[in-house]
């Protein structure tokens, strides 16, 4: 007796959406996994204890082989992605260490805006497309832990003389200045161990969801050196 084999097309549905619940697996995996780490960060427990959780969390709900010496680029490199937080706040978690950064010489700049800054900031206005840039180093103590770049719409948070933009000019990171301050449109690029260091990027929105800057971070091995020392 002949048996008659599914139809391709059968076959072709049921292996999609096999594939699709593995990826909405996947994701609900990673979301759980990000919740987590933000619930590891916010507990008052010591820097090498939070970093080493980070560590147990992401081996065991994702697999992630954090063997090598470099580890905690992956780790840094997952938190960009998935966490919404300020990167100043991540750091200080993971080093007992309030961040600073120092400006390098002559890279604060005005300009306006581009076409793309402005469509991505949803900014209409005339005066609203004039923005404020710096470039520096991000410290903690004496570790050179990122070089970071800064783009910020002053009249999103409080206007060109406002308290914000004269904390900010003075070196305090963005992420210690403006209150709720998150990260959406989040990238995180591991390019460890070839060229030693974690890319991050993200658009900069205020406690009401308003997008007011771009920041990026490029994180040195010096950092990744001392994270995994600990």
């Amino acid at each position: 007796m002949k048996t008659r084999s599914a139809h391709p097309l059968t076959l072709s549905a049921t292996a999609a959406a096999a594939a699709a619940a593995e990826q909405t697996l996947g994701e609900l995996n990673v979301r759980t996994a990000a919740r987590a780490c933000d619930a590891l960060l916010a507990a008052h427990s010591p820097p090498v204890a939070k970093l080493s959780g980070l560590r147990h969390i992401l081996t065991d709900q994702l697999s992630m082989d954090l063997t090598g010496r470099g580890w905690p680029a992956d780790v840094l490199g997952f938190l960009f992605r998935h966490r919404p937080g300020p990167f100043t706040l991540t750091l200080h978690r993971l080093t007992g260490i309030a961040p600073r950064v120092e400006p390098t010489d002559g890279s604060e700049t005005e300009r306006r805006l581009t076409g793309a800054e402005a469509e991505t900031l949803n900014v209409l206005d005339t005066a609203g497309l004039w923005c404020w840039e710096r470039r520096g180093l991000m410290l903690t103590g004496t570790t050179v832990a990122a070089e970071v770049s800064l783009r910020i719409v002053p009249a999103r948070i409080g206007g060109w003389d406002g308290e914000p933009m004269a904390r900010i000019r003075k070196g305090e990171p963005c992420g210690q200045v403006i209150p709720g301050l998150a990260r959406i449109g989040r990238a995180g690029t591991v390019t460890w161990p070839a060229d030693p260091a974690v890319l991050g990027g993200a658009v900069l929105t205020s406690a009401a969801g308003r997008p007011f800057g771009f920041a990026g971070e490029r994180v040195t091995a010096g950092l990744i050196h001392r994270l995994a020392g600990m």
